[in-house]
């Protein structure tokens, strides 16, 4: 029995819960529940969640219903919240910058404590210096960010024909930086290197030419040009902070680089002078090199699996540099296995074994770093060390 109660109390305490979450009944509706009135905060995720694609009517729709939020209670919590994305989305998404710096100023009036206002004043800030041109240009603008792909020959193509057309637009020194940026995305570096230049030159003290300088650090790293990189790190310097803080971290890594780069050139030495040693001692013929090892005719195989299966679970990537390693393990075993018949009748001293070991020992490992260098891999392989091969 108690069981059977329980069942059929079951009902009662979720028809409960239902009116609880319902207003009253009004009176003449003939007992009909009545849902409970919209959240403000249900408001506000309903809007957000509407904000997906690219339809302009029902980004206005959203962006329209956001300010109206905001602007209902000023001390509710979710006013700001609600100003700043619905500045977002004229912004940002309609290209509508009167729009965008309408909200932001509500915001900054009626919420002046707020945590958005750093955010929002550099936004607005942004906005109004773009409209020292016109609407026009700063819309078109956007578009062409909003519209194409970083990175894309679409959007150097876009960019310079802006660039041409608005000579006097006010963030020239942004469309100069992200001009550059896509050339050298698209590896076109003597012009992107033309575009930092006439970024650096005509705008030296905006935030752009600091962006520009580390950019082009960055490349300069990636290419190892490490000459220019110190050049842009040095550059960064003139600007306040937080620019020569990132110079200084930039000069940390370019020290790094260096010293890959010195460690490099002497395991070239190292193999060179190895590879001249052995072709004076042993005076190769071809019976040294021929037939095959036996070392070699097991390596191969091995090392071809771990190539194809890199290559095939990781692309090129990865791929590469395994192939790269398994054709310098073959040299390195053959080059072994014929100097081994050059000395087989030669009296085999301790220390001679002990030498020999070291300086194939040493030839093995240069063949590993020169590739890992070579392929930029080391950050990588010494993060795994430290870490472990699932570390973020």
């Amino acid at each position: 029995m108690p069981a059977a109660i329980a069942v059929r109390a079951q009902p009662a305490v979720l028809e409960a819960q239902v009116e609880e979450e319902t207003d009253e009944r009004p009176p003449g509706d003939g007992g009909r529940l009545v849902p409970a009135p919209t959240t403000r905060q249900q408001r506000f995720d309903r809007a957000l969640r509407s904000v997906v694609g690219d339809d302009p009517a029902a980004l206005r729709e959203a962006a329209v219903a956001l300010e109206a939020l905001g602007m209902e209670q000023p001390t509710d919590e979710i006013s700001p919240e609600a100003l700043y994305e619905a500045g977002q989305i004229f912004g940002e998404h309609l290209a509508a910058p009167t729009e965008a710096a309408r909200c932001f100023r509500r915001l900054l009036s009626a919420h002046p404590r707020s945590r958005l206002v750093p955010r929002v004043t550099a936004k607005l800030r942004e906005i109004m210096h773009g409209l020292e041109t016109g609407a026009e240009a700063l819309t078109t603008f956007q578009a062409v960010q909003r519209s194409t792909q970083p990175g894309s020959l679409t959007r150097r193509e876009k960019l310079l024909a802006l660039l041409a057309q608005k000579q006097a637009f006010a963030l020239q020194d942004e469309l100069l930086f992200l001009l550059a940026d896509t050339e050298l995305s698209l590896g076109m570096r003597a012009d992107a290197d033309r575009h930092f230049l006439t970024l650096h030159t005509q705008f030296p003290s905006s935030t752009w030419s600091a962006r520009g300088h580390r950019r082009q650090i960055e490349d300069a790293a990636r290419t190892r040009d490490l000459g220019i990189a110190a050049e842009h790190v040095a550059a960064l310097a003139a600007f306040p902070e937080p620019w020569p803080a990132i110079g200084a971290s930039e000069a940390r890594l370019l020290h790094r680089l260096v010293l890959q780069q010195r460690v490099a050139y002497a395991v070239w030495a190292l193999l060179i002078g190895v590879l001249a040693w052995t072709l004076v001692r042993t005076k190769p013929r071809r019976k040294l090199l021929w037939p095959i090892p036996t070392d070699v005719l097991f390596y191969v195989p091995l090392a071809g699996f771990f190539a194809a299966v890199a290559w095939a679970t990781q692309g090129a990537t990865l791929g590469m540099p395994i192939v790269y390693l398994a054709l310098g393990g073959t040299g390195v075993a053959w080059w072994s296995a014929a100097l081994q018949r050059a000395q087989s009748h030669a009296p085999q001293r301790t220390g001679h074994l002990l030498a020999s070991l070291a300086v194939r020992t040493g030839v093995a490992l240069g063949v590993v770093w020169l590739v890992i260098y070579h392929a930029a891999l080391v950050d990588l392989v010494l993060d795994t060390l430290r870490h472990g091969p699932d570390a973020d």
